[in-house]
């Protein structure tokens, strides 16, 4: 498998793991038309879901600022972006600590640890770009995809109701 293969299925793999802690299920779309790689959905309310891109780099320089620089192909930026969407869209992009995918995961007796960390950027409500090939997003080093960012977006009121929060 290349590279680009094996970043794809780890960057599946990490987005199902977050997603199992979360109490959601991940599917992939039959086909991605519309720069969607999984959907995220609720099994107990399945008209709650939300659609992912995922992208994964290596590329430290991306990294500077409290941001990733990550120059998104413009099909992937204007299919996140757009205005008419009834599900929403994210860019998660997984920060991977080297090309060498033997870096990626650090196994014990008694853990699993997948090496650095995906974050998220919605594109909603963002402008046209005049641009032909790629629109460079700044994702937010603090927008951690997390099990409870999922919970959140999905079911927000599922999250404060098992709080005690009304």
């Amino acid at each position: 498998m290349d590279i680009n293969s094996q970043k794809e299925q780890f960057s599946i793999a990490y987005i199902h793991a977050v997603c199992s802690a979360a109490g959601f299920s991940c599917t992939k779309p039959t086909v991605d038309d519309h720069s969607i790689d999984l959907d995220i959905k609720s099994s107990d309310r399945p008209y709650k879901m939300l659609s992912v891109q995922l992208k994964a780099t290596a590329n430290s320089d991306y990294v500077k600022d409290g941001y990733i620089h990550y120059p998104l192909p413009i099909k992937n930026y204007n299919d996140l972006r757009g205005n008419d969407i009834t599900t929403p869209r994210y860019l998660v992009c997984l920060l991977l600590p080297s090309d060498d995918p033997a870096s990626w995961t650090n196994q014990s007796i008694d853990n699993l640890i997948i090496m650095k960390c995906a974050y998220w950027l919605s594109l909603k409500d963002y402008d046209e770009s005049e641009n032909g090939t790629s629109v460079t997003v700044k994702i937010p080093l603090k927008n951690i995809f997390t099990p409870d960012f999922v919970k959140d977006l999905i079911d927000p009121q599922a999250k404060s109701l098992s709080k005690g929060v009304k």
